[in-house]
């Protein structure tokens, strides 16, 4: 699938009031982003990526200055705290979720 085709997919779904992402893999790929997907190359080349990232983002209403998604701010919060291990550099405590997003997108996996 193309990736013209995939975003008419997503704003097919989104007019439809349907989620093809979860609330749990949203939250867990924006946390994932924050902490290990800005300075990658391997997730700036991945175009499906980039559109689930932009689609999270629009579900979870994260935008400088706007109010987040009341429904799922606990939900982000939480995967947050957790994507911190990742940000300090604690190879012992990247969360499980971390490694799975990698391997859902085809992504090298994080050390543990």
């Amino acid at each position: 699938m193309s990736i013209e085709d995939y975003k008419k997919l997503l704003a097919t779904a989104e007019s439809a009031g349907l989620k093809i992402l979860s609330d749990e893999h949203c939250c867990k790929l924006l946390a994932w982003t924050l902490a290990y997907g800005g300075g990658n190359e391997a997730v700036v080349n991945n175009l499906i990526l980039l559109e689930n990232i932009r689609y999270a983002q629009r579900r979870c209403n994260v935008f400088g200055g706007e109010i987040v998604n009341p429904e799922l701010i606990v939900i982000l919060k939480q995967y947050l705290r957790e994507a911190e291990s990742i940000v300090k550099g604690d190879a012992d405590k990247v969360p499980k979720w971390a490694n799975e997003i990698c391997d859902y997108y085809g992504l090298k996996r994080m050390e543990t």
